[in-house]
């Protein structure tokens, strides 16, 4: 009867752990998923990276928009100039600006205005429709905000030559 005991006490012992197979597996298991895991950290950091970048520029983007409405016949705050100047309390169409003019500066993550060379963003302001002073009609302006600045002077250069971009078409009336 005693033999009986202890075999029976060892069969249930051995039935209660993991044979080698099956800790094997789960180990290979485990493995896996946490390379898998691995694999997507970088692709993980890059997104999040692209995405701060992108909230950054449409942030700047929105502050040049609300600028650029808010400014009347004088230099923006980031220091673009205006299709129209108000000489002597009278507001006149700017000469320097025409159709399609590119007034572009360097901006740093504070969007305090600088050099591009030492910018890391870069805004630029295309208008493309200024219609006379006292003229019911909108101006209107294409706003880009790409990074990283660079010194390239055309409009499709700063969208296809930039790790990204983000822009906008904007309207608002004339003074």
């Amino acid at each position: 009867m005693k033999g009986h005991g202890r075999n029976s006490a060892t069969k249930r012992a051995a039935q209660r752990g993991f044979s080698l197979v099956e800790v094997v597996l789960a180990i290979g298991l485990a493995a896996f998923v946490l390379v898998s895991l691995m694999a997507l950290l970088p692709l993980g950091l890059k997104v999040n990276k692209t995405s701060a970048e992108e909230t950054r520029a449409v942030n700047i983007l929105t502050s040049l928009e609300a600028d650029l409405r808010n400014a009347r016949s004088s230099n923006s705050l980031f220091g673009f100039p205006l299709p129209y100047t108000n000489a002597a309390g009278k507001t006149a169409f700017n000469p320097e600006l025409t159709t399609n003019t590119l007034a572009t500066k360097g901006l740093q993550e504070d969007e305090t205005p600088g050099t591009i060379a030492s910018a890391r963003y870069q805004a630029s302001v295309i208008y493309t429709a200024i219609p006379p002073a006292g003229s019911l009609l909108p101006v209107e302006a294409r706003l880009i905000v790409n990074w990283p600045a660079s010194t390239n002077t055309l409009p499709q250069d700063l969208v296809s030559k930039s790790q990204g971009y983000v822009e906008t078409f904007v309207s608002f009336p004339a003074p």
